[in-house]
């Protein structure tokens, strides 16, 4: 185990942690306002029989920043997150991606198939550009949930807060490409997650071709917090399938 690590990736400070000693190596990747601690439910379920890394994305948690708003593209993160990943020794790793993180999930999947073990891509969409248009349902946030987005916000840089939002928005999408996506992956998503959110989960499960979706009801846009068990049995579930 190596919690509280640093890698040095584009000059910047990237924090992550390592769990487990034994088993299949899973990659957690948290989404926008989010950090490492996001996956805590998860570490502790799966680190006892898997080699697990999550991490902060560049601008968010304990990781640094670039002062150059231009700088947080998604292309970037997947850049970071892969370097990260080499440097853990992952050879070949499950990947799993919440929000913003499975926008870069998707990239390292298209990046990487023969790494990616599966892919489970976590109230995600195939396309964020529509996101600051008008239209759509809000998710359900919990207040506890929106308490800790609220001091997250508060705590990260302007640069960081503009630069990650508008990397999402101009992230050009998976809606031609899903279809190249090669590895078994999970489509997952609260039944109280904002509606593009949903439409966009609902895409992904039509267009990658060895996938299958999972609804966690009662949920918002963060079941692996908000209903931890009933997300874990599903994501075991997956893990265990076929390889």
């Amino acid at each position: 185990m190596t919690p509280g690590s640093v890698a040095t990736v584009d000059g910047l400070r990237i924090h992550y942690e390592r769990h487990g000693d034994a088993g299949e190596a899973v990659v957690f990747l948290h989404g926008y306002l989010g950090a490492k601690e996001d996956w805590s439910h998860q570490v502790s379920e799966f680190a006892p029989d898997h080699r697990v890394l999550v991490l902060d994305h560049r601008g968010h948690g304990a990781s640094d920043g670039p002062a150059d708003e231009t700088a947080y593209t998604v292309e970037r993160l997947v850049a970071d997150t892969a370097e990260v990943i080499a440097r853990v020794g992952f050879g070949d790793f499950h990947l799993v991606g919440h929000s913003l993180g499975g926008a870069v999930a998707q990239e390292l999947a298209l990046r990487c198939p023969g790494r990616v073990r599966s892919l489970t891509l976590a109230d995600t969409t195939d396309w964020f550009g529509d996101h600051d248009l008008p239209g759509g349902t809000a998710p359900f946030v919990p207040a506890e949930l929106a308490r800790t987005a609220a001091r997250r916000r508060a705590s990260m840089s302007a640069t960081a807060l503009r630069g990650a939002w508008n990397g999402l928005l101009a992230w050009r999408g998976t809606r031609g490409r899903a279809r190249a996506i090669a590895c078994r992956t999970l489509v997952v998503h609260g039944d109280r997650d904002a509606s593009r959110i949903v439409e966009g989960s609902e895409r992904l499960r039509a267009r990658i071709p060895e996938s299958e979706a999972a609804v966690i009801e009662g949920a918002g846009h963060s079941p692996q917090q908000e209903r931890p068990e009933a997300y874990n049995a599903a994501l075991r579930r997956f893990l265990a399938g076929p390889p």
